[in-house]
Parts: C-alpha cells; structure tokens; sequence
C-alpha cells in the first residue's frame, strides 16, 4: 500500500472503530454528497509536507473535521464534539495498517458560521496535525 492511501485507512480506521461507533456521531468523508441530519462530522485530510523521516513514504499535514450542530444551539454542542474528538485525536500515536503509523498534534477550534448549503445548521471547523510515517 502507498503511503496516500495507508493513511487515509489510518486516519478513517478511528472513525471505524467500536468504541467511535458507540457515541453515535455520524461521520462522512470531504465528499459526502448524500443528505444528513441532525448533528454529524465531515472529515478532510490534507496532506502537505513530506520532509520527513522517510520523505518517499512519509508525510504530514493537516486533518480538518467540520462540526456540523443546528444553527441556535449554542457552543457547549460544537465544545463537547471537539472534545470527544480530542479525546480520539490529540496526542495520539497508532499504527493500523502494515505499511506505517500517524501521530497527531494538538487540536485547535475556529470560528463557526452557518453552512452555506443548509443555513439551518451551524459548522465550525475542528483542525488537528499529523505526521505519518511510513516504512
């Protein structure tokens, strides 16, 4: 497997797992393009520098995660998801495929804004580095 698409299952793989599914959240990738309700993540990665320990199979880069809340609700909603996703995310170091591992940073939380496509909802973004590490 390539290092692109090793960590793109690494990354998603923490979207996948029991203890994920159990909260409830719904999560889609950047290119989700059915309809959902209620409130739910969308997930981008971007990958950025690959100067890494093993530049050909290593990079780094930037996991942007939308939270998505009904417009009105106030912030403790956004707050609680940030914080269940830090409590996945933040300083974590795992490996899930056979071919590296991802380490993430520390998080941070932007300013929110009604979405542009459903102004009944609310999104704010949630943006977390990473560095993956190939072999």
């Amino acid at each position: 497997m390539n290092k692109y698409t090793s960590l793109q299952e690494d990354i998603f793989s923490v979207f996948k797992s029991v203890e994920w599914l159990y909260l409830s959240i719904p999560t889609f990738p950047s290119d989700f393009t059915g309809t959902a309700t209620g409130n739910y993540l969308r997930v981008s990665i971007l990958p950025g520098d690959d100067n890494l320990v093993n530049p050909p199979r290593s990079v780094s880069g930037q996991v942007i995660i939308e939270i998505f809340v009904k417009a009105g609700s106030g912030p403790f909603i956004t707050a609680t998801m940030a914080d269940t996703l830090d409590t996945f995310l933040s300083g974590k170091y795992f490996t899930t495929t056979a071919n590296g591992s991802t380490q993430f940073g520390t998080s941070t939380l932007g300013n929110g804004r009604n979405d542009k496509d459903n102004p009944s909802l609310y999104c704010t973004p949630y943006s977390i580095p990473f560095n993956f590490y190939g072999v």
